[in-house]
């Protein structure tokens, strides 16, 4: 008989197969894991630019403030809070949130920031959110939030420094307020400053002054008439320099001088300049555009009324577009105010606040260089004297007040704070 043998089969593996099954997991997990990062990644590029977008029309909305309205919380009217919201709209829409132009969903206006009046502006922008892969709900959107103050120091124990000033002076005689008479005045005028504050608060803003202003005999109500700035010489000597090119320097350019309340500057008798018209022309008419012999006029223009003002670009701004709102000017110069008491060439004068000027035109006029201008804004020093200086993170002798900077095209400091 035949044996037959029969070979059983192997027996199968219950494990086969699993392995496969785990990495298909795996996978899964890790390319689900992958796709969160890529969303959550993409989320927070969104939100920091939809917070970049909130703090540039947080800023740009507070900017307004600074023409003029800063001075108190007066400044909150209708048509401020609309200018700054306008002003705000177009700074958030030129930062784009992941290609998109956001929105601004709210401002807000308050008063009492650093020195319990000063105003404040909230933006919250918003913008669609976006993912690659992990499903949204509907409308779901990106949103930000950032407040701005300007930030006025007077009554505020801080040392305000003030830099890029331009070499004009102008006296603290206010011509048409006269209830209190500054002694120090050559003809009767009041205060702009009294102590650490404001004597006329917003009224001062949209009043034309003229310096160099020719009158009959060469003289003229305020003593703003060929004094100017020194800054090339040191008080109280104030000998050598005074050059007509340091001068012209310090017009078109920034001078590197810090300038605190109580500094002393040296007169500068600007009949002895020579012709201003040029200096000061290419600087209001961005090098020169349209200046001659006679002078010129400034590219942009402005409007001011109930405490704050308007500057348009002209045609010939190279920065903005014409006819466009702009916050920032050639034309728009910080200058020192000083005590009021005529000083000739090569005296000594205390700074005592600083002013904000729109320049609207030089004129020249055989030995004369009339210049036209606006006042924007105005700024005691803080409560701090002369003798603190403008470096260190202390401010030196401010008894923990700090130190702070203005001046140039944008006198009133501006910052973003926490949302109240």
């Amino acid at each position: 008989m035949r044996n037959l043998t029969f070979q059983r089969g192997k027996a199968r593996n219950p494990e086969q197969g699993a392995t496969l099954v785990l990495v298909a997991l795996s996978l899964a997990l890790i390319l689900a894991a992958a796709a969160l990062s890529i969303d959550l990644a993409a989320l927070y590029v969104q939100r920091s630019e939809a917070q970049r977008a909130a703090d540039s029309g947080a800023l740009a909305g507070a900017m307004v403030f600074t023409q003029g309205c800063s001075l108190d919380s007066s400044c909150l009217t209708s048509p401020v809070e609309a200018t700054a919201t306008a002003q705000a709209t177009q700074a958030v829409q030129q930062n784009l949130v992941f290609g998109q132009t956001p929105t601004i969903s709210s401002t807000a206006f308050t008063a009492g920031g650093g020195t319990t009046t000063d105003p404040l502006i909230t933006v919250t922008v918003q913008a669609p959110a976006h993912t690659f892969f992990l499903p949204l709900s509907a409308g779901a959107a990106i949103s930000a939030k950032a407040t701005a103050e300007a930030y006025n120091p007077a009554g505020a124990n801080v040392t305000f420094c003030a830099s890029c000033l331009k070499p004009f002076f102008v006296p603290n005689c206010d011509p048409n307020h006269l209830a209190t008479l500054n002694p120090n005045c050559p003809t009767p005028a009041g205060y702009f400053f009294q102590g650490n504050t404001l004597a006329n608060g917003n009224s001062i803003v949209g009043e034309a002054w003229q310096l160099h202003l020719q009158t009959s005999g060469n003289q003229q109500a305020v003593p703003s008439q060929w004094l100017e700035v020194a800054f090339d010489v040191t008080a109280p000597s104030c000998t050598g320099g005074q050059g007509s090119t340091s001068w012209a320097q310090s017009v078109t350019q920034c001078a590197t001088n810090q300038i605190t309340c109580g500094t002393q500057l040296c007169t500068l008798n600007g009949f002895k300049v020579g012709p201003n018209d040029k200096a000061v022309c290419n600087l209001i008419a961005y090098g020169g555009k349209g200046c001659n012999a006679s002078g010129g006029s400034a590219v942009d223009s402005i409007s001011c009324s109930s405490g704050s003002c308007t500057i348009t670009a002209g045609s010939g701004n190279p920065f903005a577009q014409s006819g466009a709102t702009i916050t920032q000017s050639s034309a728009l110069v910080s200058v020192p105010v000083y005590d009021g008491t005529m000083q000739p060439g090569g005296g000594v004068v205390s700074v005592v606040g600083y002013m904000q000027l729109f320049i609207e035109d030089i004129q020249h006029q055989g030995n004369f260089d009339n210049i036209d201008a606006v006042i924007v804004g105005a700024t005691t020093c803080g409560n701090t004297s002369g003798g603190n200086t403008c470096s260190g993170a202390g401010g030196g002798n401010n008894a923990g007040g700090g130190v702070i900077s203005g001046g140039g095209g944008s006198l009133i400091p501006v910052r973003l704070v926490q949302n109240p």
